[in-house]
């Protein structure tokens, strides 16, 4: 892709050069199945998201937490770009936070050579 868009520099996404260099229906199918894909993603995300809570808190049915999960995209996605900023701002401080808590709480014990 980058070696492509170095040799010919056009407005557009991979779709475009699709388009271009194999055929206008092959672009219209990739279209579809990249739009399609990003739908199947969310809706997988969203669950994902349902099961993790529900292994810690089963009392409350995984509907009410995708659909929280739904309206949380749904608000950080209509609303303006700053707070969407705001948001993954905040989601990726999370996220270094886990990853240093994981280094933490999972490492080895190095003893004097004892489990």
């Amino acid at each position: 892709m980058g070696e492509i868009v170095t040799c010919l520099p056009i407005n557009g996404s991979f779709i475009t050069f699709a388009n271009r260099f194999v055929s206008p229906s092959f672009g219209f199918g990739l279209g579809w199945l990249y739009t399609y894909n990003n739908a199947v993603i969310v809706a997988a995300e969203v669950t994902a998201v349902a099961g993790m809570i529900n292994f810690w808190n089963d009392t409350i049915n995984n509907a009410v937490w995708c659909a929280i999960v739904i309206v949380s995209f749904l608000v950080l996605n209509v609303a303006a770009v700053k707070w969407f900023g705001e948001g993954e701002f905040w989601f990726s401080i999370n996220k270094i936070i886990l990853i240093i808590g994981l280094l933490f709480f999972t490492r080895e014990c190095r003893g004097n050579g004892t489990s």
